[in-house]
Order: C-alpha cells, then sequence, then structure tokens
C-alpha cells in the first residue's frame, strides 16, 4: 500500500491533485485505477490546494443566433450538458467568427459541481474543420470565477471538443483544468 494512501492527510492532498471525470461523473485516479467517483466541491479548501479536474461533455445545442456572408460564418452559441442525476451542470456560451468552417472562438463556460460550489472559465480557441466536415476545437481556458469551494480558486486549462458537422451538432468535449484554491 502506498504511503499517501495509509496517511490520511496525504492522501488527501495525493487525491485532491488527481481529480478525474468520466462523462461528467468525477472520480479519482492513482496508481489503482479508478476509484469511486468524488465530487469536487469536497476537496479541501485549504490555502494553495491544487487539483487536476477533467471533465467530459456532450454539449448539446440550446440556442444560436448566427449569420452567413458567403464563406463567413459569425454570432454567438449557447450549449448545455447537464448529467442525468443534476450532480454536474455546463453552461457553454461562445462567440464564433468562421471562414469556411475554421476560425477563432472566445467564450465562458460555467461548471456547476453542486449546489453551492461552480468554476467559470474564460475560454480562448480556433476551430479547424476538416474536409469530412468534423470540427476540432481547442481553446486554452483560465479560471475567472468561483463559488463554494472554488469562490477564490485560480487557474488554466484546456479545452478539446469535437463535433461532426454544423454548428448545433452535439458537442463532445474536455476540460482540464488546473485549479488552485486560495481561501
Amino acid at each position: 500500500m502506498s504511503t499517501a494512501l495509509r496517511n490520511p492527510v496525504r492522501s488527501q492532498r495525493w487525491m485532491a491533485s488527481r481529480i478525474v471525470g468520466v462523462t461528467l461523473t468525477l472520480g479519482v485516479v492513482g496508481s489503482a485505477g479508478y476509484l469511486p467517483a468524488a465530487s469536487p466541491a469536497m476537496i479541501p479548501a485549504r490555502a494553495g490546494s491544487h487539483a487536476t479536474i477533467i471533465v467530459r461533455t456532450n454539449l448539446v445545442s440550446k440556442g444560436k443566433l448566427t449569420e452567413s456572408v458567403g464563406s463567413l460564418t459569425y454570432g454567438l452559441l449557447h450549449r448545455v450538458d447537464s448529467h442525468p442525476t443534476g450532480a454536474i451542470y455546463v453552461n457553454f456560451l461562445a462567440s464564433v467568427y468562421y471562414h469556411n468552417g475554421n476560425g477563432p472562438w472566445t467564450g465562458f463556460a460555467r461548471i456547476q459541481f453542486s449546489r453551492t460550489s461552480s468554476i467559470v472559465v474564460r475560454m480562448s480557441g480556433m476551430t479547424t474543420t476538416a474536409l469530412s466536415g468534423a470540427m476540432s476545437l481547442h481553446a486554452s481556458l483560465r479560471v475567472i470565477a468561483g463559488t463554494g469551494t472554488y469562490s477564490a480558486a485560480t487557474g488554466t486549462g484546456v479545452f478539446e471538443g469535437t463535433r461532426t458537422s454544423v454548428l448545433t451538432s452535439p458537442l463532445q468535449g474536455v476540460f482540464d483544468l488546473h485549479v488552485r484554491t486560495v481561501k
């Protein structure tokens, strides 16, 4: 048995640095493999606590306000993903500026872990479209706000996603955040 698992204080730090999500169900990954799900809201909010939080999403279109002129598409997109149990909710807002399906986008996402704990990130990304029409999205993330456990959190991360075609098709994505609580 590892020392981290025998020492409860060290175990909490070890677990907090390895929080991982699987289809919006968060759990801990260690040398023993996937362990039972744990909510990030349960991570100790001590000053200087670090956590890697990975949230896998299937964001569906809630609405769009876009215009197309020739090869240019610009406008706003709203997507949401909600875990069936209501454990996690993701609200995703983006502004796009694409030429032939390729181009920059910016936006915000709120990842709600519980009624009292959430993280808000600012996103700056790029979309590329393959000849097949499939789109790949990549964005850098910065934590700009939070509530509950994450009320004073800072951090950065990346978002990677794909969708099969048009702007309103489901977007499968992964938020990979590196968060530090500073309470």
